[in-house]
């Protein structure tokens, strides 16, 4: 009676413990699938294959406010990519037309890189103190509250951003109005 026990016990926590390996490789799978957006490189028309809607995502940008001394928040949908998001500011006037990304990677729970063209460094660097501040603003927290990061490294072209005002060598995080 007792080796029967045991052994019922026995093949319950074998069962239990490969059952909660297999969720827990499950839950890994999700939450990797959940840092990968579409880039400006992949196709999402998949979704669309497969007879399902596009997905769209809600996104908070953060827009210079009226007095130019810091931001405001402006509800809007997306489609989940960095790219797509940046389109959202340009159209929104917190950047100027051109801006664009080149690249977009999460680097890791807590840190994200992205390299802006050109037009970006040029409409941030061609302007004053405030201007820079908010143009860079904008960029940096509507992506880090997006993707729920905390830091963010910026490149334009793949070179470290340098304005007559600052050197953007280091991660940045969340800007507060000034």
């Amino acid at each position: 009676m007792f080796r029967r026990i045991l052994s019922v016990s026995l093949v319950l926590v074998m069962a239990f413990t490969l059952g909660a390996c297999v969720f827990n490789n499950q839950l890994q799978q999700e939450s990797t699938t959940q840092l990968e957006t579409p880039g400006p490189q992949q196709d999402v028309s998949t979704n669309t294959a497969q007879n399902q809607e596009p997905v769209s995502y809600p996104v908070a940008l953060y827009l210079p406010n009226n007095n130019a001394d810091g931001f405001k928040t402006k509800a809007a949908m997306t489609d989940g990519s960095a790219a797509d998001i940046v389109d959202l500011l340009v159209q929104e006037g917190a950047l100027p037309a051109g801006c664009a990304v080149l690249d977009f990677t999460v680097v890791s729970a807590t840190s994200c890189a992205v390299d802006m063209n050109a037009a970006y460094g040029q409409a941030v660097t061609n302007t004053g103190t405030a201007g820079e501040y908010l143009r860079v603003g904008c960029l940096v927290n509507t992506l880090l509250m997006f993707y729920e990061l905390d830091e963010l490294v910026l490149t334009v072209e793949g070179d470290i951003l340098e304005t007559g005002h600052a050197l953007y060598d280091q991660p940045l995080h969340f800007y507060t109005n000034f």
